[in-house]
């Protein structure tokens, strides 16, 4: 009896002494990550989503814009990034995405296309100064401001990707390569897709959609930080997941001018979306796809506050899903 009695006491008993399961700690969350530069992708309309998906990011602290070093941006990218250099609370800039009635700025009229042999496209700069405009009131900025000047005002590095058309290449536009250019021909260059929007023509050099060669700059984004990759946060509209449905029309006897401009106009995206180059691999990449491309669907956005919205709260319900699975458990 006695030595079962001590037995009982020893702390060292076999049934007291902790397993190594009891030692192993709880599972940390992963570290969420210090953002310091983000890649925005061409995308057209579906930019909302990038919109969407950049609140809960912000909302979420995966990144502060007031820690942001450099964007690198195209097309609808570039529309995104200029206006999160000058650090607008997203409910504003959503707000007007959504309430701005589009259909005002881009309005067809008979005018547009007795121009159209001598301007090149249907609408022209004046989309994006309509755009940017109220954004510069509320910073206080000129209409002209060079992208040297938002730089010094910003402190963001701003790359903006464009295609020269006549030589067929990328250029790289920032402060530093191109410091005398406006930020709003800049902006507008990058989102000048062929026959929608009147090329900008200077010292014989065509400007037009930065997409058609530099869709996605992620790479271009990599080059400049170097190792250190976990500070990039990108993301990629992208066809790949889900091809684009296209209007099942061709070309023919009885296809009219309208008909003829939105063929051109679907295999262009097509085309950018879907070849986009993705050989490059970083931690914080989030990818978003879209399946729906017709003039149609077009309309419905530029008419529909509604579609609008519910674009961007699609894009912001992607990046808690992409948060959830990658950083930490959000509600």
């Amino acid at each position: 009896m006695d030595n079962e009695n001590k037995e009982e006491e020893n702390p060292t008993n076999e049934e007291n002494v902790p397993t190594e399961t009891d030692q192993q700690e709880e599972p940390q969350q992963p570290q969420q990550p210090d953002i310091r530069h983000l890649v925005l992708s061409g995308g057209g309309l579906w930019g909302f989503k990038t919109c969407g998906a950049l609140r809960v990011a912000a909302e979420s602290n995966i990144f502060d814009i007031s820690k942001l070093e450099s964007i690198f941006c195209t097309s609808v990218g570039s529309m995104i990034g200029v206006v999160l250099c000058m650090k607008f609370d997203f409910t504003i800039i959503e707000d007007y995405l959504v309430k701005r009635p589009w259909q005002h700025v881009l309005n067809l009229n008979v005018n547009i296309f007795l121009n159209i042999f001598q301007t090149r496209g249907i609408f022209d700069i004046n989309f994006i100064k309509e755009y940017l405009t109220p954004f510069f009131k509320a910073r206080d900025y000129d209409n002209n401001i060079t992208m040297l000047e938002f730089y010094e005002k910003t402190g963001i590095e701003f790359h903006i990707y464009i295609t020269e058309l006549n030589e067929f290449e990328c250029i790289d536009v920032s402060y530093k390569t191109h410091p005398d250019w406006t930020v709003i021909e800049t902006v507008y260059m990058s989102c000048c897709v062929p026959i929608v929007f009147s090329p900008i023509i200077r010292q014989n050099k065509c400007y037009v959609d930065g997409s058609l060669l530099m869709n996605y700059p992620l790479g271009k984004c990599i080059e400049y930080v170097g190792t250190d990759t976990d500070k990039i946060l990108a993301i990629f509209l992208t066809s790949q997941e889900n091809p684009i449905v296209l209007d099942k029309k061709d070309i023919s006897e009885t296809s009219n001018f309208f008909d003829y401009i939105m063929v051109i106009i679907q295999r262009i995206f097509k085309s950018r979306f879907f070849y986009s180059d993705t050989s490059y691999k970083i931690k914080n990449e989030m990818r978003m796809s879209f399946d729906e491309f017709t003039i149609e669907y077009i309309n419905l956005c530029i008419y529909s506050s509604e579609e609008r919205r519910r674009i961007i709260e699609e894009g912001a319900q992607k990046m808690r899903e992409w948060i959830s699975n990658n950083f930490i458990k959000i509600e």
